[in-house]
């Protein structure tokens, strides 16, 4: 451009279009480094910011399936202690069972047997009715094996879910496994012989309720087997998740976080041209100015 030449400066407007780049690039970088990430928007990558928030849903997902992991073990827990619960209630039934064989016994002394029992068995029953997690009754059936399994998921997609069932431990339910013996006749009441609630005088009656307790305490140490079985696959679950996530998360950091020691580089770099820049335009702006010394 002449230097005689006002009406178009090219060169102010090539500076003040270098100092606007500068200006826009030195905000980018400054709104990196108080963020923490390369990506603030779509604009900014826009293949990163989809991979990303890919990444994130998944992420968030896996990190709530852990937490379901921790609610079902929790769930499962609450049933293991009612089954604990339960088989100590059958230890001491089992005492005075064997007790009661032993014909040393009266037929008094075997009726205060016979009503402690009805009394445990009662409790049985509470226990399977009482046991519940949040509103769930847990051992009265409602999760049995083939009526309503316990759904957890595991994951953060589609068919990531584990299944589990707790047999039904009510007094009416356990026994022997052709169910012609069982501990309670339906009602609270104590049965070991497939037949009335009331021990048998004989020895070999009061033997075959010692053998429907030992039945019941297969019942239910089995069921409890099971729950630690379980609890121990929803912990692998569970750290594999936390393996999962913190690899994800370390995918997300490379494609989104900004490298901060870089960035402080390059707003450096970017002062020292916006400097400059400013006084290029100041200069470029004060070159038409000579032209007034020819309208002296």
């Amino acid at each position: 451009m002449s230097a005689s030449q006002i009406n178009t400066n090219i060169q102010a407007q090539q500076s003040l279009l270098n100092l606007q780049n500068t200006n826009e690039e030195l905000a980018t970088r400054r709104e990196r480094l108080s963020t923490g990430l390369r990506i603030n928007s779509a604009e900014d990558d826009a293949a990163g910011f989809e991979i990303a928030a890919q990444l994130e849903a998944k992420i968030g997902g896996q990190e709530q399936a852990s937490r379901n992991i921790a609610d079902a073990k929790s769930m499962l827990g609450v049933a293991e202690g009612g089954l604990d619960s339960q088989l100590n209630i059958l230890q001491e039934m089992k005492s005075k069972a064997v007790q009661a064989a032993n014909d040393s016994l009266g037929s008094k002394e075997r009726d205060a047997i016979q009503n402690e029992l009805d009394a445990l068995t009662s409790e049985l029953n509470d226990i399977a009715k009482n046991t519940s997690f949040n509103g769930t009754n847990l051992l009265d059936g409602s999760v049995s094996s083939g009526t309503s399994d316990l759904q957890f998921q595991t994951g953060a997609e589609k068919g990531e879910s584990f299944s589990t069932n707790i047999a039904k431990t009510k007094a009416s339910a356990i026994g022997d496994s052709s169910g012609s013996r069982t501990i309670g006749d339906g009602s609270g009441n104590f049965q070991g012989q497939g037949s009335g609630n009331t021990l048998d005088a004989r020895s070999s009656g009061n033997v075959k309720a010692v053998k429907t307790i030992d039945n019941a305490i297969d019942t239910v140490s089995s069921e409890l087997s099971d729950i630690g079985a379980t609890q121990n696959r929803l912990s692998f679950k569970q750290e594999n998740l936390e393996t999962s996530t913190k690899n994800l998360d370390s995918a997300q950091s490379q494609i989104q976080d900004a490298d901060l020691a870089k960035e402080q580089t390059q707003v450096a770099k970017l002062q020292v041209l916006q400097q400059s820049g400013t006084a290029q335009l100041a200069q470029a702006n004060a070159a038409s100015q000579s032209v007034l010394s020819l309208l002296g």
